[in-house]
């Protein structure tokens, strides 16, 4: 454990603000395996995650809701603060599996499964998960950030638990995505982003010098960090090497990539 208090990196956190097109600070040019192609910071209000076809989903943490955009256009919310089925407390993220949109609740300790209706159709992770802070898709399992216990947790779509992953290793885990059979996981209380095996051993890390590490995203050719402390978006080769950023007028609580672009949220 570093001089970092694990406890003051379980608090509830989220926003959203809209960018243009940003340009990247500090990268290489003239060539070779550095050259960055153009990132936009797009509108963060967007969905978070969509399915490949259909409705949208979107966790919304200060209205503890979760907003879908159906195919016909409308925008629809469900849940509320509350701790019965149904109802959501600090929805932190989401991906989408088969349809379904498996949610992130920080302040209820558990992922809850939605369908494009709105209908809640099950519970994952009750009496395991300790303040969850990052969710990701996997094969045929969601990985989850169980930052009160220092561990990742892997679950199979039907809530069985598939795997724990960095236990020994992790401090205070919080945003996390799958990269091949790997995981990159940002540890604000290491102070660290590392690259953890399928087994769950570190295997390396990802850049130096971080503060508060909220969040990682990867394209499969770079890694893109938000470190709270900075009002930028670091980004990283995956060997490890940091090689630019991409300035922002915020610190970043969470970043991912998605369609060519990287989206960015604030704190609140």
């Amino acid at each position: 454990m570093s001089s970092i208090d694990r406890r003051s990196f379980l608090s509830l956190g989220g926003g959203a603000a809209a960018l243009g097109l940003l340009p990247l600070a500090g990268c290489g040019g003239g060539g070779g395996d550095d050259e960055m192609p153009s990132v936009a910071v797009a509108d963060a209000e967007a969905p978070m995650r969509a399915s490949t076809s259909g409705p949208q989903f979107r966790a919304v943490a200060r209205t503890h809701s979760l907003a879908i955009t159906g195919t016909d256009g409308r925008l629809r919310r469900y849940g509320g603060v509350g701790k019965t089925q149904g109802k959501l407390n600090f929805p932190a993220g989401v991906v989408v599996i088969n349809g379904l949109a498996y949610v992130l609740e920080t302040g209820n300790h558990r992922v809850q499964v939605f369908d494009s209706s709105g209908a809640s159709r099950k519970l994952i992770g009750e009496g395991e998960l300790l303040y969850p802070n990052g969710i990701a898709a996997g094969l045929n399992e969601i990985l989850v950030s169980d930052s009160g216990h220092s561990r990742i947790v892997g679950f199979s779509l039907d809530g069985r638990i598939t795997r724990v992953l960095g236990a020994g290793a992790l401090s205070a885990p919080r945003g996390l995505t799958v990269l091949g059979s790997n995981v990159l996981v940002a540890d604000p209380g290491l102070r660290k982003v590392l690259l953890l095996g399928a087994s769950g051993r570190v295997q390396g890390e990802l850049g130096s010098g971080w503060v508060l590490p909220w969040d990682v995203a990867t394209d499969g050719k770079y890694a893109y960090v938000a470190d709270a402390s900075r009002n930028e978006i670091a980004v990283v080769a995956l060997s490890g090497r940091r090689i630019g950023s991409i300035p922002l007028n915020f610190a970043p609580a969470n970043v991912a990539f998605r369609n060519g672009t990287v989206v960015a949220t604030p704190q609140v």
